[in-house]
């Protein structure tokens, strides 16, 4: 998964753990992926995520069920 060739450095300051997401009882992706949820709904039953792939510059923007757990980027004021 990503581009192995990439190295990553924090440049932005942005660590995030690619901690997959989760799908009823199962947690899928975990060490490769980071999803994060969006408050932006897609269809009634979806939501937009963003999610990083470990190894990857990209971010990248999915879609899936509102059941889904994804990872929440907390802010500090």
């Amino acid at each position: 998964p990503g581009d192995q060739s990439v190295t990553a450095n924090n440049a932005t300051g942005f660590s995030a753990v690619p901690a997959g997401y989760c799908s009823g009882s199962s947690f899928n992706l975990a060490g490769d992926y980071a999803y994060f949820c969006s408050s932006t709904q897609f269809e009634s039953s979806g939501a937009y995520n963003r999610y990083l792939i470990y190894g990857s510059a990209g971010v990248y923007r999915g879609n899936g069920s509102k059941l889904n757990g994804f990872s929440v980027r907390c802010l500090r004021d």
